[in-house]
C-alpha cells in the first residue's frame, strides 16, 4: 500500500518509523487492516507515539511489575488462588456438550475446571504450548500459526548526571538510518527517583525493533552494551561540541531486557 500510495522517500520513512515504533515490526509484515483497526482503537496515530497526553506520557512509580502483584493479592483476598509456574498445558472440553472446560497445567496437580478460559498468550505460543481439545478448527490454526509478535530490546542507560539535559536536549530521540552497527531505534528521558531507595537516576531508555532487536539479542552482552552505548551517545551528542560530541557520558549502569528470550513473548 504505502509503495502505491506514498509519493516521497519521508512518507514512507515517517510511515516505517510509526510502525517500527508501535509494533516493534516492518510494514511489510502486518496488514493494512490490523494497522488501521488498532490505530482506530487508539484514537489516533498520534495518541499511539506522542508522550504528553498519550501513550508513552507515564510511567509506573515502582514499576508495572506492581500490576500483576496487586492483581494476586486482590484474587486471593477474595478467597481465590494464583498458582505460579505452573503454565496451561492442555485444555479439554468435559462436562454435557463440552459446557465446561478442564484446565490441565504443568507439573501435575488436580485438573481445574471453569465455563471459561482466558489464554494470556500471543495466539501463535498458544497453539504451539496448548493442546486443545478438541483440535481447534484448521482455518483458525492456519491463521493463528502465521500470526507472530513483534521484536523489541529494551536498555537503560543510567549516567552520573542527566547530562543531555545540560546540553538544553529532551532525551527524546528517533534514528532513521538504525543499522546493526546502530541499532538502537528510540530514546526517552528517564530520570526519576528509584522507588524504594534514596537517590534519583539519570537514565536513558532506549529501544530496538523489529529485526533490529533480534540481530543485537544474538550478539554478546559485552558487545551490545557497547553498540547500545555508542549509539545513544552518538543520538544525543548533537547538542555538543568538539571532543564532547565525539566522547559522551558513559553510563554506569546498564540494564537491559531481550523479550525473544522469553518464550512467553514470543
Amino acid at each position: 500500500w504505502a509503495e502505491g500510495a506514498l509519493w516521497t522517500a519521508t512518507a514512507k520513512e515517517t510511515l516505517e518509523l510509526a510502525v517500527g515504533m508501535v509494533f516493534g515490526a516492518h510494514p511489510d509484515t502486518i496488514s493494512m487492516l490490523f494497522f488501521l483497526s488498532y490505530v482506530k482503537a487508539a484514537g489516533g496515530l498520534v495518541q499511539l507515539l506522542e508522550t504528553r497526553g498519550a501513550a508513552q506520557d507515564s510511567t509506573l512509580r515502582g514499576g508495572a511489575q506492581q500490576l500483576s502483584e496487586r492483581l494476586r493479592g486482590a484474587v486471593e483476598a477474595a478467597g481465590g488462588e494464583v498458582r505460579l509456574d505452573a503454565p496451561a498445558e492442555r485444555v479439554v472440553a468435559v462436562g454435557p456438550s463440552g459446557s465446561l472446560l478442564g484446565v490441565e497445567c504443568r507439573g501435575g496437580g488436580p485438573t481445574l475446571r471453569a465455563r471459561a478460559v482466558v489464554v494470556a498468550l500471543s495466539p501463535k505460543v498458544a497453539l504451539e504450548s496448548i493442546c486443545f481439545e478438541p483440535r481447534l478448527p484448521e482455518r483458525r490454526r492456519q491463521l493463528v500459526g502465521q500470526l507472530a509478535l513483534g521484536a523489541y530490546s529494551k536498555f537503560v542507560l543510567v549516567y552520573e548526571t542527566a547530562w543531555w539535559r545540560g546540553d538544553g536536549l529532551s532525551g527524546s530521540s528517533i534514528c532513521s538510518d538504525a543499522s546493526e552497527e546502530w541499532p538502537i531505534f528510540a530514546t526517552f528521558d528517564y530520570v526519576h527517583e528509584a522507588h524504594g531507595e534514596q537517590r534519583r537516576l539519570h537514565a536513558l531508555v532506549a529501544f530496538a525493533t523489529a529485526e533490529l532487536a533480534r540481530a543485537t539479542a544474538e550478539l554478546s552482552p559485552e558487545v551490545r552494551r557497547a553498540r547500545v552505548e555508542a549509539c545513544v551517545g552518538r543520538m544525543l551528542a548533537s547538542g555538543r561540541e568538539g571532543e564532547a560530541a565525539a566522547r559522551p557520558p558513559q553510563c554506569v549502569e546498564f540494564l537491559e531486557r531481550q523479550w525473544s528470550e522469553d518464550v512467553f513473548a514470543r
